[in-house]
């Protein structure tokens, strides 16, 4: 029987309550990392839903407009030039459309991974 261990014990049981501590921290970091990273998904996720509501009523706008030029252009009140042009506005804010609803998605995409 060792009587004197040269309190190894002792040592032990420190180093065991650092780690637990240690552990603690690491546990408290990375909650409010997740925390952190769905709050910032969520706003993302709210703004692009904003912009993808305004490049839609953007879109109606620039196609009513563009009707309105055709049919300005039927009636020889106007020439190819603003026609051509009004079809330019209208092929942008399409693109803008699909680029803020794949916005969308991905912030959608982004969420899910982090529920996961």
């Amino acid at each position: 029987w060792n009587l004197f261990d040269g309190k190894h014990n002792k040592k032990q049981i420190a180093i065991a309550k650092l780690q637990t501590s240690v552990l603690e921290k690491r546990k408290e970091q990375i909650a409010t990392r997740i925390k952190s990273e769905v709050f910032v998904a969520l706003n993302n996720y709210n703004n692009t839903k904003r912009i993808l509501t305004l490049e839609e009523n953007n879109k109606g706008i620039s196609e009513e407009s563009l009707n309105i030029s055709l049919e300005k252009f039927r009636l020889g009140s106007s020439t190819i030039l603003e026609l051509n042009e009004a079809q330019q506005r209208f092929d942008t804010a399409n693109n803008r459309y699909i680029n803020a609803y794949f916005d969308v998605k991905d912030a959608e995409i982004e969420i899910e991974r982090l529920m996961r």
